[in-house]
Formats: structure tokens, C-alpha cells, sequence
């Protein structure tokens, strides 16, 4: 393990100490450490050198999404305390901890550690709009960091897209869908429902990485560290915000593209 602390050191250089992580994280590239040591010892390793990173003034979040209430599901039943996030193995660790509080959002989730954790799970009915996690973070000196993913894809974009649709320019792509289902708490059901801003399936648009990566590179608000054997993307929800907020307003199309 001594190779991945003088890794996270990289990071820890970017990052100061009391920040908020927005962390999307991807472990398949660290398979070699899983081989070699229990899956736990490597987990609580990771988590550890993170929690370094946020010391006692910072917060780490994490994905743990559900879409519990999606299209594709027969039960739309969403438990809080046990409904095992789909975003992978890390999340489903973190999910455990007793000091780490969850979302209530039926569609896209998220695991907060530190010292703001009430504050930032206390969110409105909107995953991606007003009184959204994202709505708080965007305000807060919060880092954006990919680790492990095969590309710059924060899931942020679409807190960005919903504010620029809301406040500048109605975009086709996506739109705010209302879901409806069940809020499962101590075996008992309670009926209600909850907006996200959902890709409209009937065009074939996708994320795109290349122009907001190009720019942020270019005004160097993004850096990029050669972790082990993949790269870790860094940079502030804030920049990420205002330079994708420009970008939409030369072009609304400015974070997808066409799939042939």
C-alpha cells in the first residue's frame, strides 16, 4: 500500500486539507490490490487517506444512486437506511458506517461524511434543482474528483444543465420528470414523489467531455494526476459551473453530442 500513499499525496498537493470531496469512484483499475490483501483492508485504506484530505472541517460525498423509482422498476420502493446503492463497491462500504448519512432521494442518492453532514443531506425534492445537494455544493468550496473513471464525467453537469434550462434557455435533451413511488421507513410505506432533470430518451444525445475538459485544461482550473495506473480528474464545482454555464450560453449543446 505504500505506492498508493505516495499516489494520494498527489492529490492531498491539489486539495487542501478541510475541503468537500465530491468523489466518483471506480476500483476495477486497483484489482491487482484487491488480489493481493482482504477487499476490507484495501476499502478502509482508501477511505482512510480520503478522510486525511477532509480532516475535521471537510466532507466527503459520495454516489450511492438507486433509481429506485425509475421506469424499469416493478416496486418503486426506496428505504433510506437499506435500499444497497448501485454505483459500486467503495459506496456499498461507505454505506455501512454508521457516521455517514444518506440522502433521502429515491433516484440519485448520496453517502456524506464530516463535519456538514446534516446540513448536506437535508435536501428539497429535486436531485438535480433547487435545495438539490448539487444547489449546495455549487455554493460551497466543493472539489469534483473522478477516480478511476474512464473519462471526465461528473454527474454535476446535470445540476448545471437544470439551472441552465430553469434560468437561461429551455434545452430538448434533458427535461425535469416527476417519479412516484414509495418511501419505505420502519416497515412502513409512505406514497410521495420527486423530480430529476432525465435525459429524453426519444434523441440520441449523450455527454460529451471534450469542451468543458478542453477549457478548464486551457485556464488550467483542471488537473489532471496520474494515480497508479489510471488518471484522477480534479476541479471546483464552481469552475466547472460558471465555464459550463458559458459554454451553454454560446451553445446550448455544449455538453453532449449527437450518437450515430
Amino acid at each position: 500500500m505504500k505506492d498508493l500513499i505516495f499516489e494520494f499525496n498527489k492529490i492531498k498537493s491539489i486539495i487542501p486539507k478541510g475541503s468537500t470531496i465530491y468523489l466518483e469512484i471506480d476500483l476495477i483499475r486497483l484489482k491487482n490490490f484487491f488480489y493481493k490483501k482482504n477487499y476490507k483492508v484495501v476499502l478502509e485504506f482508501l477511505l482512510t487517506e480520503f478522510k486525511k484530505i477532509i480532516g475535521k472541517n471537510g466532507n466527503l460525498i459520495v454516489p450511492a444512486f438507486t433509481y429506485s423509482w425509475g421506469k424499469d422498476k416493478n416496486k418503486k420502493i426506496f428505504d433510506v437506511k437499506k435500499t444497497l446503492p448501485k454505483t459500486g463497491m467503495f459506496p456499498n462500504f461507505l454505506f455501512l458506517k454508521k457516521e455517514v448519512l444518506r440522502t433521502n432521494d429515491p433516484m440519485f442518492s448520496f453517502l456524506i461524511l464530516g463535519k456538514d453532514k446534516k446540513k448536506l443531506s437535508t435536501i428539497g425534492k429535486s436531485s438535480f434543482g433547487k435545495r438539490s445537494l448539487f444547489e449546495k455544493i455549487d455554493k460551497d468550496k466543493t472539489y469534483l474528483v473522478s477516480f478511476g473513471l474512464e473519462r471526465f464525467d461528473p454527474t454535476f453537469v446535470h445540476y448545471v444543465e437544470e439551472y441552465f434550462d430553469t434560468n437561461y434557455k429551455k434545452i430538448n435533451y434533458r427535461f425535469s420528470k416527476k417519479y412516484n413511488g414509495l418511501f419505505k421507513k420502519d416497515n412502513k410505506f409512505k406514497k410521495d414523489f420527486f423530480y430529476s432533470f432525465s435525459r429524453n430518451l426519444k434523441l440520441n444525445m449523450f455527454y460529451n467531455e471534450k469542451k468543458i475538459k478542453k477549457i478548464l485544461l486551457k485556464k488550467k482550473k483542471l488537473k489532471i494526476v496520474n494515480f497508479h495506473s489510471f488518471e484522477v480528474f480534479i476541479t471546483l464545482a464552481r469552475d466547472f459551473f460558471n465555464e459550463g454555464i458559458l459554454g451553454m450560453k454560446n451553445d446550448k449543446f455544449f455538453f453532449v453530442k449527437h450518437r450515430q
